[in-house]
């Protein structure tokens, strides 16, 4: 939310890109394809921007991504950080891309059937292969979160749900 705020759109979040910090802190990384929403989109003939699994279908096909296309990648970390799979796999980049455009993918429950549903409608909202139909900032997905957590008895200000704990202690965690 905070880079999407300042007008840029990363473009390449996957889960290579985020870095965990021993204080716990999450940091998103390397917005080396990143741009500022004013700035035209990058069109390099012939080469695949980004990596395939976690590119939103308008990134897929060419058409200017906004903060809804991070978005979209986010809710492929999401997906594969809550199964185990990547949301689109494929034997190669032709066929993951049409996956992504077609909005082709496992559903969550299917795969982890003791997911927490709201977790898993967050997610196919995240994947949907519509701008539109996605979330509309990431502050919006971040308040849903905040909803399942306490749906769930788990108040985000503990420490024992906290990733420093978890760090600290991962045996008590």
């Amino acid at each position: 939310d905070f880079a999407h705020q300042a007008g840029v759109i990363h473009r390449d979040i996957k889960p290579e890109n985020v870095m965990l910090r021993k204080d716990g802190a999450l940091k998103l990384m390397d917005f080396g394809i990143a741009r500022f929403v004013e700035e035209s989109s990058i069109t390099m003939t012939g080469s695949l921007i980004g990596s395939p699994a976690y590119m939103s279908p308008e990134q897929v096909l060419e058409r200017t991504p906004d903060k809804r296309s991070d978005l979209f990648s986010f809710g492929a970390m999401l997906f594969r950080l809550t199964t185990g799979q990547l949301a689109f796999p494929g034997s190669n980049p032709s066929v993951i891309l049409k996956k992504v455009i077609e909005g082709d993918h496992p559903r969550v429950l299917d795969l982890v059937p003791s997911a927490n549903p709201a977790l898993a409608k967050l997610i196919e909202r995240l994947l949907s292969p519509s701008p539109d139909s996605r979330p509309s900032s990431a502050q919006e997905v971040a308040q849903i979160f905040r909803k399942i957590l306490k749906a769930s008895s788990i108040d985000e200000h503990s420490s024992d749900f906290s990733l420093k704990h978890y760090l600290e202690k991962p045996a008590a965690y």
